[in-house]
């Protein structure tokens, strides 16, 4: 699961992956190892903050 405080869209990252959600709480199933998974997702939080 997601969350943002309001500066990342989760929603847009978690639809990235397959998932879906709101704006400021979104979820997604990843398949794979955790670490690869929480690599991937910091890129996308990385590249929304610019």
């Amino acid at each position: 699961s997601l969350r943002s405080k309001g500066k990342v869209d989760v929603r847009k990252i978690a639809q990235k992956y397959g998932g879906g959600g709101h704006t400021l709480a979104s979820g997604v199933n990843l398949e794979g190892p955790l670490e690869a998974a929480i690599g991937s997702i910091v890129d996308e939080i990385t590249h929304q903050l610019g």
